[in-house]
C-alpha cells in the first residue's frame, strides 16, 4: 500500500515525472488495480461517512443498500477506466496521438484517481457539516451551513477538473509524442461536449416535463 500511496504523491506534486514512470509500465492489470484499490478505498470511507451522519441524525442502517453500494462500485471500478480511456482516446486520435489506446489507457485511469480523491473531499466536508451541526438550530446558522458547503463544491470542483486535465495533457503529450495543445485538446474537447449534449438533453427533458405540468 506504501507503493501505491508513493505513486499518488508524485501523481499530486509531479505530473511529468509520473508521466515518464507511466511510461515504462506494462500490462492492463498493472494499472487497472491500482485504481480499482483506490476506487474501493474511497468508496468505504465515503460509506463510513455516510454511516455516521445517519446514525447521528438518530436513522436505520440497511446492510442491503451498503453491501449493494459495494458490489455496484466494484463493477464500476472495472468499467470507469476504459469507458473515460475510450472517451479520451477518441480525442487524442482526432488530435494526431497515434501511440495506441494503452498509452492513453494508462494518463487516463491515473488522472481519474485524482477525480476521486477531489471528489472525497466534497462528502467529506458535508459528513463534517452534518456531525457538528447543532440540533434544531435556526434558519440563518443553517443557511450559513448550506452556503459554506455551495462555495466548497464550487471551488474544490474547479480545483479537481483543471488539476486533471493538467496531468492528462502532460502525460498525453509525452506518452503520444504529440504537443501540449494537441494533447490538452484531446484531453478536453470529448468531454466537455458530453458534458454540453447530457446538459442539454437534460434541460429539453425539464422542459417538456414542466410543460406537461
Amino acid at each position: 500500500m506504501h507503493e501505491y500511496i508513493k505513486r499518488l504523491i508524485i501523481l499530486f506534486k509531479d505530473p511529468s515525472n509520473f508521466a515518464r514512470n507511466v511510461a515504462r509500465e506494462t500490462g492492463y492489470w498493472n494499472v487497472l488495480k491500482v485504481f480499482v484499490i483506490f476506487y474501493m478505498s474511497i468508496l468505504i470511507i465515503r460509506l463510513l461517512l455516510s454511516i455516521g451522519v445517519t446514525l447521528r441524525g438518530g436513522g436505520i442502517l440497511s446492510a442491503e443498500l451498503i453491501l449493494s453500494s459495494l458490489i455496484a462500485g466494484l463493477i464500476a471500478a472495472f468499467i470507469v477506466p476504459f469507458f473515460w480511456s475510450g472517451v479520451t482516446h477518441l480525442g487524442v486520435l482526432i488530435f494526431g496521438g497515434r501511440q495506441g489506446f494503452f498509452n492513453t489507457f494508462k494518463v487516463a485511469t491515473y488522472s481519474w484517481i485524482l477525480i476521486l480523491i477531489y471528489g472525497l473531499v466534497i462528502p467529506l466536508i458535508a459528513s463534517v457539516l452534518l456531525l457538528i451541526k447543532p440540533l434544531g438550530t435556526i434558519e440563518v446558522i443553517t443557511q450559513l451551513y448550506t452556503s459554506v458547503f455551495g462555495v466548497a463544491v464550487l471551488v474544490i470542483g474547479l480545483a479537481g477538473f483543471v488539476h486533471v486535465i493538467i496531468t492528462e495533457t502532460i502525460g498525453l503529450a509525452y506518452l503520444h509524442k504529440i504537443t501540449k495543445v494537441r494533447a490538452f485538446l484531446g484531453a478536453s474537447v470529448i468531454p466537455v461536449a458530453l458534458m454540453v449534449l447530457f446538459y442539454g438533453i437534460f434541460l429539453w427533458l425539464l422542459r417538456i416535463t414542466i410543460g406537461s405540468l
